[in-house]
């Protein structure tokens, strides 16, 4: 993949040191591990006569001055001739700023300090020793991964519901454990190892900040798609969506399409296994979306799993549509 898309690259540009700055041959990165550049002209621009790039990786910066700014090699120190200067700044990204605001815990610890052996929350919204303190969009939760203003709006639903509950049961203070928070950046720790992610230079992962602790600044909710995953996770006692629950255990009007479709799916295949008919799984597959709150366990893959964990309590009451006695009847 990255071979594909340096050929293409290469081929819109006519200056061989510009190529190999933004399109060297070597791989530098995985493919995906870091935001591909959705562009355009980007690289035709870096190519024309009257632009000059420099690799501050290989002619780092050594000062600013009136004029300009100095680069240094081993070999020379080169003054660039500047009328305005771009300051990009904010990649110091998730933590940069919560460090920078001299935020203490209860015992007067510094969060920097706190953190100085790497980031401990909860859920990515609590600290510990940091009574009712929450934190939005922030390190360890989906954050850069997700959509931002539905994720947002998924937290402060999460803190109004808990803010109700400490209402109700009188409380007025509430922190996580450290056990919890130990436990959370287990789970972030162990998605981030089993992805490519693991081996970025990306600034997801402090890599771009000398000094700073290499670790996943973020949830990475790719093993628990989109940032419903988070939502489940979060949940000891879920009220989650079923739409949401449906879209993390792959039961979802995908499946339909797939059956329309003619085409099989892995579980078509499987021995010793009773495929539901096309309408059986449509009912099922509506029943799960109707349904208002649930919690499915992890192992669940597939539409009939699903069913036979749906229905397994057949003293339960009906939940939703109550097709699903009779559909209760015709098993096997």
């Amino acid at each position: 993949l990255y071979d594909f898309w340096v050929r293409k690259t290469r081929s819109r540009m006519t200056d061989p040191k510009k190529r190999d700055i933004v399109a060297p041959l070597d791989q530098f990165e995985w493919f995906g591990a870091t935001r591909v550049n959705l562009e355009m002209d980007y690289y035709e621009m870096l190519d024309r006569p009257n632009v000059k790039l420099i690799d501050l990786k290989k002619t780092p910066i050594q000062s600013f001055d009136r004029q300009g700014i100095v680069t240094k090699t081993p070999d020379a120190i080169t003054h660039h001739d500047m009328d305005i200067v771009i300051m990009a700044t904010g990649y110091d990204s998730l933590t940069g700023s919560l460090l920078d605001m001299n935020i203490r815990d209860k015992h007067g610890v510094q969060l920097r300090d706190a953190w100085k052996n790497g980031i401990s929350t909860y859920l990515g919204m609590m600290v510990p020793n940091m009574p009712n303190a929450f934190v939005l969009y922030g390190p360890q939760g989906p954050t850069t991964q997700t959509n931002a203003p539905p994720f947002i709006e998924l937290q402060v639903d999460w803190v109004v519901s808990l803010l109700e509950r400490m209402r109700e049961d009188g409380l007025r203070s509430i922190e996580p454990s450290e056990e919890s928070c130990r436990s959370w950046k287990s789970l972030v720790m162990d998605v981030f190892e089993s992805t490519l992610f693991r081996d970025s230079t990306a600034w997801w992962t402090g890599a771009n900040i000398p000094h700073k602790n290499i670790e996943p600044l973020v949830f990475l909710v790719l093993s628990y798609p989109g940032s419903q995953g988070w939502v489940w996770v979060s949940r000891k006692d879920p009220k989650l969506s079923v739409r949401a629950a449906a879209k993390i255990y792959q039961v979802s009007r995908v499946t339909l399409t797939r059956r329309l479709n003619g085409t099989p799916s892995r579980r078509d295949t499987m021995p010793n296994s009773r495929n539901l008919t096309l309408l059986e799984e449509e009912k099922l597959v509506n029943y799960i979306l109707d349904l208002d709150a649930r919690s499915f366990p992890p192992r669940i893959t597939g539409v009939e799993e699903m069913a036979n964990y749906l229905l397994a309590d057949r003293d339960a009451p009906p939940v939703g549509k109550h097709w699903a006695l009779n559909f209760v009847k015709r098993q096997p």
